[in-house]
Order: structure tokens, then C-alpha cells, then sequence
């Protein structure tokens, strides 16, 4: 192909047109609109799928937290519970031995 059969002429000035970069120029806006597009669409389905995993993260944290918690909780309540325990049976021994003084003292003032 030689350069003439490229290029047309403008029939009202004259002026000559390479239409091989008419048409290449049209082709790559067309491109570019395309892919910017396209890149739109990725860029909100990216972000779409980081909300979700973000969203996934909170809970599975709050989950792991509130089992955590639960595990600390039953804990404190049972070392609650064995000193409570623990608690009552000094008191009973106070008791018990207040009990002994009091005999003991009764027996000293007869």
C-alpha cells in the first residue's frame, strides 16, 4: 500500500487526512473508555470484597473476644466459688473455736 491510498482529501479546503491515524485515534479512545470502565468495575468489586472480609474480620474478632471473655468469666466465678468455699469453712473453725473458748472460760470461772 503507498501513503496516498492512506490519506483522503477534504473535498470544502483540501486539506489532506491520513486516515490510518483518523481511525487509530478513534480505536484508542475507544480503548481507553473501555478499560477506564473496566477498571471502575474492578476497583468497586475490589472494594465491595475488602468491605466483606472487613466485615468477616469484626466478627470473628468479636467472636474470639466474647469467648474469651466467657473463658475469663467462668474462671473468676470459680475461683469465686472455692474461696467462698474456703471462706466458709474458716468461718465454721472461728466458730467452732469461739465456741471452745467460751466452754474453756466457763470452766475457768466455776
Amino acid at each position: 500500500m503507498n501513503e496516498k491510498q492512506n490519506t483522503i482529501n477534504c473535498p470544502k479546503c483540501g486539506e489532506e487526512f491520513d486516515v490510518n491515524h483518523q481511525i487509530e485515534q478513534k480505536v484508542k479512545k475507544q480503548y481507553d473508555e473501555e478499560l477506564r470502565a473496566e477498571k471502575q468495575n474492578v476497583y468497586a468489586l475490589v472494594k465491595e470484597a475488602l468491605e466483606e472480609i472487613e466485615t468477616c474480620v469484626t466478627v470473628v474478632i468479636a467472636e474470639e473476644v466474647a469467648k474469651e471473655q466467657a473463658g475469663a468469666m467462668n474462671s473468676l466465678q470459680e475461683e469465686v466459688k472455692e474461696k467462698s468455699s474456703k471462706v466458709k469453712l474458716l468461718n465454721q473453725d472461728v466458730t467452732r473455736t469461739k465456741l471452745q473458748i467460751e466452754g474453756f472460760l466457763k470452766g475457768l470461772r466455776r
